[in-house]
């Protein structure tokens, strides 16, 4: 892999930070999974009471979501406030839940071979399931390019 790591990482805003982030359901943006060989979906919470969410993500046919389908998937949580790295887990398609209080960072890895056929895209989603207001964003971080350089393609169309 040549070049620096500006050239071969492309971060795209799939949820901009808001008061209350998760509050519903809510879909980050659709990000296409093509001219990428891995995807780190990354979910930052500040500092929330009792507010829990559930985390899933889904492929789909396009960007407009069309044919969306849950898939398993793999994520480690850091606490933030003290920098300890969880353990690497296996999510099913079913998700995880986002436990209550603390300020957490979650990191969800998105291995594009692993999507169904014919889905290209990708997106982190959120299913508030007690609900307090939490500060919170999520942010795609798109590796291993198959073209690497200076100004990356869209990955959102």
């Amino acid at each position: 892999m040549q070049g620096s790591m500006l050239e071969n990482l492309h971060v795209i805003q799939g949820l901009a930070p808001v008061a209350d982030a998760f509050s519903g359901a809510v879909f980050g943006d659709r990000v296409r999974t093509r001219d990428y060989g891995a995807i780190l979906a990354v979910i930052v919470r500040g500092v929330g009471l009792t507010g829990t969410a559930t985390v899933t993500v889904e492929a789909a046919d396009n960007a407009a979501g069309d044919n969306g389908v849950a898939i398993p998937f793999r994520y480690r949580k850091v606490t933030t406030a003290s920098e300890v790295i969880g353990a690497i887990t296996e999510a099913t398609a079913s998700g995880f839940t986002i436990a209550a209080g603390g300020v957490d960072t979650h990191i969800i890895e998105i291995d594009p071979r692993d999507m169904p056929d014919g889905k290209t895209f990708v997106a982190v989603n959120t299913d508030e399931v007690v609900d307090s207001p939490v500060i919170g964003a999520i942010l795609y971080i798109m590796g291993k390019p198959r073209f690497a350089g200076d100004t990356p393609q869209s990955v959102t169309a």
